[in-house]
Order: structure tokens, then C-alpha cells, then sequence
């Protein structure tokens, strides 16, 4: 356990970027481009003349769920009505500048953030509206050492596998 909590102490901006403090986000976005074609049919501008109405009428996080449900374009969301997980100061979710604005927005809301919409905002591939929901407190050490064991055992296996030893059945 002393090396574990040494390898923490040694990364913890890592570690805290992608284990600690977190909020549970949905998505609600319009597919979009700069320039439409076959493929895009509107552009950024159009889908934020869509969404700004929609984010009028939601009244609560059900509601969005539900509008997420019917309207979300964005294909890893929407099966799961449009929760993407829970969203780190570290995660991959959703990029660096709108990860930004999120805990921007949560650190000016200290309380309860739960139902929050924030946009439209530009996404990669379309523009988006963004609900806020639980937010998940910087974990206890016990917590965090699991995490740090579980990410030291990957970095291991990653670097004493070297690739032409791995074999997988769809390489066959």
C-alpha cells in the first residue's frame, strides 16, 4: 500500500483529473456542420435556432431525458437516452473546452447543480445542450487506491506486453 500511495502522490493530477470529482452529464445534440451535405443536413447556426426553443421548454432533467429520447442525434447516447457517464476534469466525454465550462459552471454553483442545461454549445459533428445531474464527490483514499492499483496494473501489463507478443482472436 505505501507504493501505491506513493505512485498517487507522484501522478495525482492524473490520478484526481480522472478519478476524482465528477458530474453526471446528458447530451442532447443536433447533428451539424459548418457546410451541409447528404450526410449533415443543417448547419451549426440552424441546429442552434432548433435547440435554443427545446432548451426553453425543458423544464427538469426528465424532461430532458425525455426530449433526449426523441430528438438526440448523437449515436453513443442516445440508446442510453442520452447519458454519457460521469464526466472528470480528466474524462474524454466530451472535449477539453466544454469540459471546462462544465466545472466552470459547477464551481459557481456550489449546492446542487442537479438539472442545469448549458448551451447550445458546438460539439465535433453538431451542436448541443448539456444537463447537468449528480455530482460525484473526490473520492476517500480507499476509494482512490483501488483506482490507483487498477490503473498501476494496466500501465504494467502495457508495458512489459510488447504488441507482436499479443495475439487476439480477431487477429487471426
Amino acid at each position: 500500500a505505501p507504493d501505491v500511495r506513493a505512485a498517487y502522490e507522484g501522478d495525482r493530477e492524473l490520478f484526481d483529473a480522472h478519478f476524482g470529482e465528477g458530474v453526471a452529464i446528458a447530451l442532447l445534440q443536433l447533428n451539424a456542420a459548418e457546410l451541409t451535405n447528404q450526410f449533415v443536413p443543417r448547419t451549426y447556426a440552424e441546429a442552434d435556432a432548433e435547440l435554443t426553443p427545446l432548451r426553453a421548454r425543458i423544464g427538469g432533467t426528465e424532461d430532458f431525458l425525455r426530449l433526449a429520447r426523441e430528438k438526440n442525434e448523437h449515436v453513443q447516447s442516445k440508446p442510453k437516452g442520452g447519458q454519457l457517464g460521469v464526466l472528470t476534469r480528466g474524462s474524454s466525454l466530451l472535449p477539453p473546452e466544454i469540459r471546462d465550462e462544465v466545472f466552470r459552471v459547477l464551481a459557481e454553483r456550489p449546492g446542487d447543480a442537479v438539472g442545469t442545461i448549458l448551451g447550445p454549445l458546438r460539439m465535433p459533428g453538431g451542436s448541443a445542450l448539456l444537463c447537468l445531474g449528480a455530482r460525484r464527490p473526490t473520492p476517500t483514499w480507499e476509494e482512490m487506491a483501488s483506482e490507483v492499483s487498477r490503473e498501476l496494473r494496466r500501465r504494467f501489463v502495457v508495458e512489459r506486453l510488447r504488441r507482436e507478443d499479443v495475439l487476439l482472436w480477431r487477429d487471426k
